[in-house]
């Protein structure tokens, strides 16, 4: 069974991109540059794992992934954090929001699908158990 992903991200281009590239390998992508919207599809559809910009107007991709984590059908997809201001500070708050790993904008092409793999397959072991 193809696991699904959510790219949220408020660039409609950094969605396409990466939708296309997740598609590629395989998977199901939900893109989305509303993370209100996204609050709730979860509650409607199991989402495998999260991949979260960071910096997004309104809500942004820290409270985004605290309230994933608050809801009992997404809170144990894990959660790729990302941003183009990959400083310690941003770093930190998104690992301590509930992120699972963060990368930063720059090194999304060449670590997004390594990561992405290692974490699905980490996830499908513990089930496995």
């Amino acid at each position: 069974m193809k696991k699904l992903i959510m790219v949220v991200d408020d660039d409609p281009d950094v969605v396409k991109v990466l939708k296309k590239m997740l598609m590629r390998q395989g998977y199901l992508v939900l893109g989305n540059t509303n993370p209100t919207a996204v609050i709730n599809l979860v509650n409607a559809i199991k989402v495998d794992l999260f991949i979260v910009d960071v910096m997004m107007p309104d809500i942004d991709g820290i409270q985004l992934c605290e309230n994933l984590r608050a809801n009992t059908i997404s809170n144990k997809a894990p959660i790729v954090m990302f941003s183009a201001y990959a400083n310690d500070t941003v770093h930190k708050k998104a690992l301590a929001a509930g992120g699972t790993t963060f990368l930063s904008k720059s090194e999304m092409s060449g670590t997004l699908l390594t990561t992405v793999n290692h974490l699905l397959d980490a996830e499908q072991t513990k089930c496995a158990c």
